[in-house]
C-alpha cells in the first residue's frame, strides 16, 4: 500500500561547535616554517669532517672502527597568519593578522663510538648498523625521529651516511598556534635529556644484548613510516623483551625461586591437571611480559596484535586487516616503548 502524499517535511541538523554556555571562540591560526634553502645535513658533516680530520681513520689499527654521529636537527619557525573566531550558531569570521616569526632553533649533539672487529664484510657492517644504531636510540629516547648523519670510518675505509627526516615529523612541527619562549625552553630542555640518555643508554646495552636490540626496534618501530613496517618492529620488539623475561624467570626457577613462575603456570594449569603437554608460545609468553610490566594493557588488545602480527609476517594482510595495523601501529609502538623502559629501568634509571 502507497501511503498518501501530505505536506513535505524538511528535516535539518545544526551543530554547536562550541561547549554549553560559550557563544564566542577565538583561535589562531599559525603556520610552520623550515628553512629549505639550507642543507642542514651537509652543515653537520662539515663539523663532523673537522673531528675526522683531527684523527684521521688512516692512524686507525687495522680492526678499530671510528663512528662519528651529528644531529642535524633544524631551525623551525612559526607565524600567525589570522583568527578565526566562531559563534554557538554556527557562523565563523576570519581576519588576516600577520605577525613576525617565531623560530625554535634546537639543540644538536655529536656521538662517538668505538670498536674492534677483525672480518673485513663484518667490519663494514658493523660500521653501518652502528650509525643506524645511534640513529634508533635517539629515536627511542626523544619519542621521535631525530635525523642523523655520520663519518663511519675504519684504517681503509671512510663513508659519509645521511639518516635524515623531514622536519614535519617533528612533533613540535604540529603544535597549535604559537608557542611561547617557555614552551620553546621546554622541548629544547626535552631533547637536551634526550640526548643525554641516549649516550647513557648507548654505553650501557650492548646491540647484542637484549635490552639493546629491544631499544633498537623500538626507535626502528618510530623511525618507519609505513603503517606494516612500524607494527612488525614494535611486535619484535615485545618479543625481544618476553623472551628476555622468561629466560630470567627460567633461572630463578632453577635456583629455587618460583614466585614469578606462577604467571606462566596459572596460564598452563588446565592442560597440566589434564596431563597433556605443555608449550608457552609466542602470544603467551608476550601477554604475561607486557601484563606484568604495563598491567593495563587487555588480553584481547594483545591477542588482536598477534593476529596483526601473523597476517603481516605471512603476507596475507586483507583491506581491513590494514587499516587495522594502520590504526593500532601507533599505539604498540608506544606499548613497546613503555615495556622497554620497564624492561631497562627496572634495576633503577640509567642516566649515568
Amino acid at each position: 500500500m502507497v501511503p498518501s502524499a501530505g505536506p513535505a517535511v524538511k528535516l535539518g541538523i545544526t551543530l554547536n561547535p562550541l561547549p554549553p554556555g560559550v557563544q564566542d571562540q577565538t583561535i589562531g591560526i599559525a603556520m610552520v616554517f623550515s628553512d629549505l634553502t639550507r642543507d642542514w645535513g651537509a652543515e653537520a658533516l662539515n663539523e663532523l669532517q673537522a673531528l675526522e680530520r683531527a684523527e684521521p681513520h688512516e692512524n686507525l689499527e687495522p680492526d678499530h672502527c671510528r663512528v662519528l654521529v651529528r644531529t642535524s636537527m633544524q631551525p623551525v619557525s612559526f607565524q600567525k597568519v589570522a583568527e578565526l573566531k566562531r559563534y554557538a550558531d554556527g557562523r565563523t569570521e576570519r581576519t588576516d593578522a600577520h605577525e613576525a616569526l617565531v623560530t625554535w632553533t634546537p639543540p644538536n649533539e655529536t656521538f662517538v663510538r668505538r670498536f674492534s672487529e677483525p672480518d673485513g664484510m663484518l667490519r663494514l657492517d658493523r660500521l653501518h648498523t652502528t650509525a643506524q644504531r645511534v640513529r634508533s636510540y635517539l629515536a627511542f629516547c626523544a619519542g621521535f625521529p631525530v635525523p642523523v648523519v655520520a663519518i663511519v670510518a675504519s684504517k681503509d675505509f671512510l663513508r659519509a651516511v645521511r639518516l635524515e627526516c623531514d622536519p614535519d615529523r617533528y612533533p613540535l612541527a604540529r603544535a597549535r598556534g604559537l608557542p611561547s619562549d617557555s614552551e620553546m625552553a621546554a622541548w629544547t630542555t626535552a631533547l637536551e635529556q634526550a640526548y643525554l640518555r641516549g649516550q647513557s643508554l648507548l654505553n650501557h646495552f650492548p646491540p647484542d644484548e637484549p635490552k639493546g636490540r629491544a631499544i633498537s626496534l623500538v626507535g626502528a618501530a618510530i623511525w618507519a613510516e609505513e603503517p606494516e613496517e612500524r607494527f612488525f618492529y614494535a611486535w619484535r620488539a615485545l618479543e625481544v623483551i618476553a623472551t628476555y623475561d622468561l629466560a630470567a624467570v627460567r633461572r630463578n626457577v632453577l635456583a629455587g625461586d618460583l614466585t614469578r613462575a606462577s604467571l606462566y603456570f596459572d596460564r598452563k594449569a588446565v592442560p597440566l591437571v589434564s596431563e597433556q603437554n605443555v608449550v608457552i608460545d609466542p602470544l603467551e609468553k608476550v601477554a604475561v611480559s607486557v601484563q606484568s610490566r604495563v598491567p593495563e594493557t587487555r588480553m584481547e588488545t594483545i591477542e588482536r596484535y598477534y593476529a596483526l602480527r601473523n597476517a603481516i609476517a605471512h603476507g596475507t594482510v586483507s583491506p581491513e586487516e590494514h587499516l587495522e595495523v594502520l590504526k593500532a601501529s601507533v599505539p604498540i609502538t608506544a606499548l613497546a616503548l613503555q615495556t622497554a623502559n620497564s624492561c631497562i629501568e627496572e634495576n633503577g634509571p640509567v642516566l649515568s
